[in-house]
């Protein structure tokens, strides 16, 4: 029962190469496994509105009525929304590597923290053992100043013993003793014998010499002190200066650790905001890639539905009565109408043919007609449809041109065989390329209420121009 009833909706055009992917899409719904005759409700009624598919399809709804502008709108939005997939993807990516980088950093300023805390423990570990040294210094200073004290207070009483033995003895020579050192007088005067008298002689030098090598003990001494005490202040100086370097590269440390906790906390921020973003982004892609689906989906059933509204409808003829000429001046092609290296390469079928043009080279229209849309994308896909009335049955045909830098004519307005209607472009990263254009070229697509044909067959090469 399905096959006939296939049979008698295609028959009419079976022939024509525009449907094959409705014509597919309708035997993948026709050849289902087989059920019992009484569950076969879309027998009596061929409505796809009342399919699950388009109840699935409730975000994007499908024309009551479809016509051909309807495909190309979702057409275009499908590219619109392939164009932000693609960025997002590309947002999704740089904002991973700057997690991954922030990360990174974040990482290794933890580990200067680290590195850094050590320094500090070693440094306070040193401070302390200065501010022990300087106390100990302290003490040696203080007891040093109290024994040169001392020993001053010896040495002044030892030098005026001396001095008053010294001058003591000086009258003593000057007085009473001879010029060989005995003293005459003494002995007269004495009681004492002349060998006591010398005895004491003995005794008062050695005396002398013993308070004189005292002096030169308590000097030496005095020296001694002088040196030890220059010495403990150049230490204590000395120990006085490391601690205070110490102390000031203390507060160094301290300042770079406090600098990279700030620095710590400012990636692991960062990091944790472009992860976030991450997130937010795969869930707008998935979001993005759904809609695309349905897109995709709700375009195949007008398609379908287009065609059973009208399975009749228009024929094309390829032959000389369709005056196209070339839109450009080139005429070398970089990928053909249905390519299949573009399909396997991009995923999705070419609906036209891409002519290799410099970037800003001049673009023509194939014929007389209307402009009937520009499509300004700003930096995204930018486009012009002209619709042309052919042949003596004025049957309606539309050309495309894609990829356009600039666009010099507006909507509605009336078009010349020949007439420049923009600019080409193409490279990447300008205006009117589009995300999904590897390099400089046109765009150049025919349609009918069929769908896409093969542009080339509509050329005309005798004619002037060609």
């Amino acid at each position: 029962m399905r096959k006939i009833i296939l049979c008698g909706i295609f028959l009419p055009f079976m022939t024509h190469a525009s449907l094959d992917k409705d014509i597919n899409t309708l035997l993948d719904w026709f050849y289902k496994p087989e059920i019992p005759d009484k569950e076969l409700s879309y027998e009596a009624d061929l409505d796809i509105s009342n399919t699950q598919i388009e109840a699935d399809l409730s975000r994007v709804p499908i024309p009551e009525n479809p016509s051909m502008q309807d495909i190309i709108d979702f057409q275009q939005k499908i590219m619109q929304q392939e164009s932000l997939l693609e960025s997002i993807e590309r947002e999704i990516e740089a904002s991973a590597q700057s997690a991954l980088m922030n990360q990174h950093r974040a990482g290794s300023t933890l580990e200067e923290i680290n590195l850094l805390e050590t320094q500090s423990e070693t440094f306070d570990l040193g401070k302390r053992r200065a501010d022990t040294e300087i106390t100990r210094l302290k003490q040696d200073l203080v007891r040093l100043a109290k024994e040169k004290t001392k020993l001053r207070i010896i040495y002044i009483e030892a030098e005026k013993d001396y001095r008053d033995f010294i001058i003591k003895q000086q009258v003593r020579r000057n007085f009473f003793r001879t010029g060989n050192g005995f003293s005459f007088i003494q002995w007269l005067l004495s009681d004492k014998s002349s060998s006591d008298i010398i005895k004491e002689e003995q005794h008062e030098r050695t005396k002398s010499e013993r308070k004189e090598q005292l002096l030169k003990n308590l000097w030496i001494l005095k020296t001694q002190m002088d040196f030890k005490e220059k010495e403990a202040a150049f230490l204590y100086a000395r120990v006085t200066r490391m601690n205070q370097e110490l102390n000031r590269r203390a507060e160094h440390l301290e300042g770079m650790q406090a600098d990279r906790e700030k620095l710590y906390d400012a990636y692991a921020g960062k990091n944790q905001a472009e992860t976030q973003q991450v997130s937010q982004l795969r869930y707008q892609q998935g979001q993005t890639a759904q809609l695309i689906q349905d897109l995709r989906a709700a375009l195949d059933q007008t398609k379908i539905k287009l065609a059973l509204s009208n399975p009749k409808g228009l024929e094309i003829n390829y032959t000389a009565e369709y005056p196209f000429i070339y839109p450009s001046l080139s005429r070398s092609i970089s990928a053909d109408f249905h390519d299949e290296a573009y399909e396997a390469e991009l995923g999705r079928t070419h609906e036209g043919v891409d002519f290799e043009l410099e970037q800003g080279s001049q673009v023509i229209v194939v014929a007389d007609g209307v402009v009937e849309k520009v499509e300004d994308g700003g930096y995204g896909y930018s486009f012009i449809t002209v619709k042309h009335e052919i042949g003596t049955d004025e049957q309606v045909v539309y050309s495309l041109y894609g990829h356009l830098s600039q666009m010099t004519v507006s909507t509605g307005v009336q078009l010349f065989q020949g007439q420049e209607i923009g600019r080409s472009g193409g490279e990447p990263g300008t205006p009117g390329a589009g995300y999904w254009t590897t390099g400089p070229h046109l765009h150049f697509a025919v349609f009918t209420e069929r769908g896409f044909v093969n542009p080339l067959k509509f050329i005309n090469t005798n004619l002037a121009g060609n």
